[in-house]
C-alpha cells in the first residue's frame, strides 16, 4: 500500500495505517491522499483551541490557525507532486 500521510512524505518511515491508529482515523484513509486533509483539519480544531485557551479571541485564533493549515496544505501539495503522486 502506498503511505501519503506527509510524514512519510518528509521522510519519516510511519505507515499511513500507524497515523490513522495514533490519531484515532478511521482505517480507511490509509493509503489515501484524503489522510492529509483529516489530519490538517484535526491539527486546525487543537490549534484554535489552544490559542482560545491562552487568551486569544476566536476570530484571531482561526485566521492564524487557518493560515497554518492553508500553507500546510500547499506544501503536503508539493510533497505529493515531487513524488510523483
Amino acid at each position: 500500500m502506498q503511505n501519503y500521510n506527509r510524514a512519510y512524505l518528509m521522510g519519516i518511515e510511519i505507515s499511513d495505517m500507524e497515523v490513522c491508529k495514533d490519531n484515532d482515523l478511521d482505517p480507511r484513509l490509509a493509503g489515501t491522499k484524503e489522510i492529509n486533509d483529516v489530519m490538517s483539519d484535526k491539527a486546525y480544531k487543537a490549534n484554535v483551541e489552544g490559542l482560545v485557551s491562552t487568551g486569544v479571541s476566536i476570530g484571531k485564533a482561526r485566521a492564524d490557525s487557518g493560515r497554518v493549515r492553508k500553507q500546510v496544505k500547499e506544501d503536503t501539495q508539493r510533497l505529493l507532486e515531487l513524488r510523483g503522486l
